[in-house]
């Protein structure tokens, strides 16, 4: 006798790469049929089907697993699946597609872990004063790693801070050509330059800043001649500060941005030095600092006039409003080392 078969919608977190990346819509809970279809170039790859009402539970099980990115857990119950189907001579084959999809996309996760990404911003020794944008990886891997992204776009983010506090921020996104061959040797490192982005600091300004993001769109990686989808594949961002000629090129300590603060004798062109001129590495504990300050110390006139614009350069931008309430909200909803921006690769001198 036959058992019940139940017709499943292949999850949109399954995606299957041989030249063509595609995705579907639903998860096996909608038990609609809404398919999935990769395609290489011998033929499709995988296509909505049926799967015994048996092997539904387990494959609700993985999807979440899969979603939820416990990845130890879906590999356990993945191959728990693939040996149970192996014993099942009943088994369809869409079934049989349909984990070696998960399998791919695993795959693609545990070779997207053993790379370390992140972009680097270095001012060449001759030429326009523009920063060359680098692509660096580091891989962990036993084989060498091909990448192979869909596409690169770079999102620049721009700041410039004056002498009374005031800054301004845009952003650009930038499509790349994708070099030739992306390989990271085995154990090793490789780099490739992407392109320049301007470094210039305005007439009026003190201080400009740019931060540069690396958005992979379809990113992939080939292992021994086999594609993996590589979705969790990210480079962290790079970060880089030019001051203008006049000022000091010795950063300011945190503890001198503590003390000078509040300081009334510490005028507004002063502060504001002292806030374009910090370490860069020492941003987040600044942004700590002064979120303590306007949630228990800074009157109003404070908040407007040093620690809402100093937060704003810091924040790069993501300021949560204009009025000292819209602030002091926003310092008791923050908790002491929240800030959660990505880690970013700040270079020596930045």
């Amino acid at each position: 006798m036959r058992r019940p078969m139940r017709s499943v919608v292949l999850p949109a977190c399954l995606v299957l790469i041989a030249g063509v990346i595609t995705a579907g819509c639903a998860g096996t809970r909608g038990l609609g049929v809404d398919p999935l279809v990769g395609t290489s170039p011998s033929g499709p790859v995988i296509g909505a089907g049926t799967v015994p009402e048996r092997y539904v539970p387990a494959l609700e099980a993985l999807e979440e697993a899969v979603r939820g990115r416990e990845d130890e857990a879906a590999d356990a119950l993945l191959a728990r699946l693939e040996v149970r189907m192996e014993r099942d001579p009943e088994a369809p084959e869409a079934l049989s597609r349909l984990l070696a999809g998960y399998r791919l996309v695993l795959g693609g996760r545990e070779r997207a872990r053993a790379l370390e990404l992140a972009l680097e911003l270095v001012r060449p020794s001759s030429g326009p004063p523009d920063l060359e944008v680098w692509l660096c990886a580091r891989s962990e891997w036993a084989r060498p790693l091909e990448l192979l992204p869909g596409a690169l776009v770079l999102a620049q983010l721009h700041s410039e801070m004056d002498a009374r506090g005031r800054s301004g921020h845009r952003a650009e996104l930038d499509e790349l050509a994708v070099p030739v061959a992306l390989v990271v040797p085995p154990g090793g490192s490789a780099r490739w330059r992407l392109g320049r982005v301007p470094a210039r600091v305005p007439g009026a300004s003190l201080a400009a800043r740019v931060r540069v993001d690396l958005r992979v769109r379809a990113a992939r990686v080939r292992d021994a001649g086999r594609v993996f989808p590589a979705d969790a594949l990210a480079a962290s961002p790079a970060r880089h500060v030019e001051l203008a000629g006049f000022l000091p090129t010795s950063p300011t300590p945190l503890e001198e941005l503590a003390d000078a603060s509040l300081t009334p004798s510490v005028g507004i062109a002063a502060w504001s030095e002292r806030v374009v001129r910090l370490d860069p590495r020492r941003d987040r504990e600044a942004i700590e600092l002064l979120r303590e300050l306007v949630a228990t110390r800074a009157t109003d006139l404070e908040i407007l006039d040093r620690l809402a614009p100093a937060l704003r350069w810091l924040l790069e931008g993501e300021a949560p409003g204009a009025s000292p309430a819209e602030w002091r909200a926003w310092a008791r909803a923050s908790e002491p080392g929240a800030d959660d921006r990505p880690p970013t690769l700040d270079l020596p001198g930045a």
